[in-house]
């Protein structure tokens, strides 16, 4: 049987799925990327920086460009290619 979750955790979870979907919505316009690419690269770079997901999908909407760091653009052009 599946925990119970309450209406405010209901609402953060809401939220927080929908800051990643800007951001994802963000980077496959700027990067020309799929869905499943701009939500790969934003893992990825999210593992790569040691970044919590929805931070850097905050990071993403506020700014409305990835952060450059270490790997970015190796990350991006990996990404990338494999769209190709």
């Amino acid at each position: 049987m599946a925990p119970e979750i309450s209406e405010e955790e209901l609402r953060v979870l809401l939220a927080r799925r929908q800051t990643i979907g800007e951001a994802q919505g963000i980077v496959m316009e700027r990067y020309d990327l799929t869905s499943d690419g701009a939500h790969a690269l934003l893992v990825r770079l999210s593992q790569e920086n040691n970044i919590k997901l929805i931070d850097l999908a905050a990071q993403v909407v506020r700014t409305r460009q990835l952060p450059h760091s270490r790997g970015y653009q190796m990350i991006l052009d990996d990404q990338q290619s494999q769209q190709d």
